[in-house]
């Protein structure tokens, strides 16, 4: 009988602990701009449904070059004992009819670590991403490597959205060449 009281005793005093460090839920547009407490688990939730646009497939192609790129969310996505909501992105790039990377079929998980993030303005318009790509280039990945999207709404009737792609990357050393397939600067037009 004392056994039973005091495991009881621990089950209570572990669900109050438990319910004590319930997620704070912060809008995403705060993510990094203001100070966390150490004892409290947070959930960076997309608030003003800024992701949604940004959700969907998008597409970007001149006379040799084509990019299809499909933006996906995830929900209440942990990481180091907090939580967001984020995008990640799935593609196909090909280049003079030659495809180069196509990801728009893998479920892997690891098909998802390409193209991800959520680091939104506070405007809810642009978005920072982690950027990698399946290349064969070796290089240094920078902590400065970031996909930079900002969404261009439609100003005119029958227009559909576009997203201006600018990717950054820093060189370690000015002999380093470009890592990536995927041209730098684009346009990619909701499909």
């Amino acid at each position: 009988m004392k056994k039973t009281i005091i495991i009881a005793l621990i089950l209570i005093l572990n669900i109050s602990v438990n319910q004590a460090q319930e997620d704070a839920i912060v809008p995403l547009r705060e993510l990094g701009s203001f100070d966390e407490d150490e004892n409290k688990y947070y959930y960076y939730k997309d608030l003003n449904l800024d992701l949604n646009k940004f959700i969907g497939t998008w597409k970007y192609q001149d006379v040799t070059k084509e990019l299809i790129v499909t933006f996906e969310l995830k929900t209440h996505k942990e990481s180091g004992g907090d939580y967001y909501d984020e995008i990640y992105a799935k593609f196909k790039y090909t280049d003079n009819g030659t495809i180069i990377y196509n990801t728009l079929n893998d479920n892997s998980e690891s098909s998802e670590h390409y193209i991800l993030g959520s680091s939104i303005s506070l405007s809810g318009k642009e978005i920072s991403l982690g950027y990698f790509e399946p290349t064969d280039i070796t290089y240094r990945r920078s902590l400065y490597q970031r996909l930079e999207l900002k969404y261009l709404a439609c100003s005119s009737l029958g227009c559909n959205p576009q997203l201006k792609w600018d990717l950054h990357w820093t060189k370690s050393k000015d002999s380093d060449v470009w890592p990536f397939k995927i041209p730098k600067d684009l346009i990619l037009t909701k499909q």
